[in-house]
């Protein structure tokens, strides 16, 4: 079973990329660093939606709710891909490339989508043998005792 340091990993990639150059710069001579694009709530952006999907899917699978943290995290990884199919005005001209801090930020979402979803098939698999040798309940979720 994959463990929870891929979940960590995750989480210090996210970190690292909001202190990395994200953009490059539209309005002066600086780039946009990750922590602004978090903190700008551009909400008419898909790809920014991949952030509170990304911290929802970490507290569900904190709280042991796999199915729904990896349903959020795929969602999450989608949004965060989403970003490279937009055009975004750089004063008149259109943004051809982000910077490294953009990468790390799509990185940490594959990696934690990636995770929780072999994780919940490696539990679905684990369900199929046991019903499969006759230990478990077809209807049951996770239950190990035997079928009556």
């Amino acid at each position: 079973m994959p463990g929870a340091h891929w979940v960590w990993l995750s989480i210090l990639l996210y970190v690292i990329a909001c202190f990395l150059p994200a953009m490059p710069p539209i309005w002066g001579s600086e780039p946009i660093y990750g922590w602004e694009c978090l903190a700008s709530l551009i909400i008419g952006i898909p790809a920014w939606w991949a952030n509170p999907a990304y911290f929802l899917a970490i507290i569900f699978s904190w709280c042991r709710c796999g199915r729904i943290a990896a349903v959020l995290a795929a969602i999450a990884a989608l949004l965060a891909c989403s970003f490279e199919l937009m055009d975004l005005p750089n004063q008149g001209w259109m943004l051809e490339r982000q910077e490294v801090g953009c990468y790390v930020w799509i990185m940490s979402l594959q990696i934690l989508a990636c995770n929780l979803i072999w994780r919940e098939w490696l539990r679905w698999r684990e369900r199929q043998a046991r019903v499969d040798i006759g230990l478990a309940d077809p209807t049951s979720r996770d239950s190990i005792a035997p079928a009556t």
